[in-house]
């Protein structure tokens, strides 16, 4: 159905309706349509037998007034009733839709964004960071606490024995603050920073999937 042939008010009344693009507004304006038109045939139709002009079935055959009502309406009830399910089924993708981003945002904040597979090999990267750094094992810790991964066992137990080894008035082993060891970071950062690029598109093609079933969903009520 062309929204060209759709009277202008009813195409005004469906965008105020709907504001999730013109599949909805087509449909909704489709329906709108359909229930003008049976409400004008239904007043034709007191007007006509309040004239004494019955209408007549495709036999020539006068009908009673009642006959005439349950044509009108439950000649259009199979039609109205498709685009009402499609408009219902069409809420309930939007509503799915909108789950599953709140899922995903959730995932983002609170689940690591690299796989397994990803996290194994940023560890070998750090560890093979510690080791060109030369940092100890207090210091290496603290980087994989930064990305958010399990500290290796080695570098725990590395990183305890230093602890335990450690007299307060002379420490043995080197200092280093804060703001180096967050430099020292940045600079690791620089040799990896697409995974958080990619992450971000694997999801936005996710929603973009469902986003392309939906339309689908309901291109055959609108043809």
């Amino acid at each position: 159905m062309d929204l060209a042939k759709v009277d202008e008010d009813i195409r005004e009344a469906a965008g105020l309706l709907n504001e999730t693009g013109g599949i909805v507004q087509l449909m909704s304006a489709r329906y709108l349509q359909m229930y003008r038109t049976q409400q004008q045939a239904l007043e034709k139709l007191e007007e006509d037998y309040a004239n004494e002009q019955p209408w007549k079935d495709d036999l020539g055959n006068v009908m009673p007034i009642s006959q005439a009502k349950s044509r009108i309406i439950f000649g259009a009830s199979e039609p109205m009733t498709k685009v009402e399910s499609a408009l219902a089924k069409f809420q309930q993708k939007q509503q799915q839709i909108a789950i599953e981003e709140e899922r995903l945002y959730y995932m983002q904040r609170e689940a690591h964004p690299l796989t397994k597979v990803e996290q194994m090999e940023l560890t070998e990267q750090l560890i093979a960071f510690k080791d060109e750094k030369e940092l100890s094992g207090v210091e290496a810790a603290y980087l994989f606490e930064r990305q958010g991964l399990p500290v290796p066992s080695i570098v725990m137990a590395e990183a305890n024995k230093e602890i335990a080894m450690r007299e307060p008035e002379k420490p043995d082993l080197p200092e280093i603050t804060a703001e180096e060891l967050d430099a020292l970071m940045d600079e690791f950062e620089t040799k990896n920073e697409e995974w958080d690029t990619s992450f971000m598109e694997e999801r936005q093609a996710a929603i973009a999937q469902l986003d392309n079933q939906e339309g689908e969903d309901v291109v055959e009520v609108i043809e």
